[in-house]
């Protein structure tokens, strides 16, 4: 095997050079406070990337079943006040209108569950994709270097220049054109 061209040894010294700069790069990058940090946002996203969380579901369902009450209450004092007006507070229609209102009043808190539940399902899958984005956001630079590397020694590696033949091969290619010739006709060769 052959020594290298001058051409074949200024590639290999660019590819060698270009791969160190990207490996310093990596390295600058990975060990950068702000991407550290936010590699930590994105995994503590990653964890729990939903906007209506089990928590969050909780609290809305507990202020609607409030809320619910709340109007509840007023809606049966009112009643109250006026069947107490009118002296009709034992009636018949008094306590169908108070049935009425605790129905409504249950029919309103199932409601309220339903859209609730409802709005959580229809988030999910934009949370999700989210979730992913934020992860590619930070794991496509992390990972880009190694691409990127891999890059420089496979153009260093296409290079024309390296099929080039090296000046050793390319006069062993000479010596023995010339000692083919020597054998195949002895007397072309030495002019007889």
């Amino acid at each position: 095997m052959g020594s290298m061209t001058s051409g074949q040894k200024q590639s290999k010294k660019f590819t060698q050079q270009g791969v160190g700069t990207l490996q310093q790069g990596q390295a600058a990058m990975m060990s950068d406070p702000l991407f550290r940090a936010g590699q930590q946002l994105a995994l503590e996203y990653a964890k729990n990337p939903y906007t209506f969380d089990p928590k969050l579901v909780a609290q809305l369902r507990a202020l609607a079943s409030d809320q619910q009450a709340t109007a509840g209450r007023q809606a049966a004092q009112q009643v109250s006040e006026r069947a107490g007006a009118t002296g009709s507070y034992r009636s018949g229609m008094t306590g169908d209108m108070q049935r009425r209102l605790a129905l409504q009043q249950g029919q309103g808190i199932a409601d309220a569950y339903r859209q609730i539940d409802t709005q959580a399902a229809m988030q999910r899958p934009q949370d999700i994709a989210n979730a992913v984005a934020m992860m590619n956001a930070v794991l496509g630079p992390q990972y880009q270097w190694n691409r990127d590397i891999a890059n420089v020694y496979a153009g260093g590696a296409g290079s024309n220049v390296w099929q080039q033949p090296s000046p050793w091969a390319s006069f062993g290619t000479g010596v023995g054109k010339i000692f083919g010739s020597l054998v195949e006709r002895p007397q072309g060769f030495l002019g007889i």
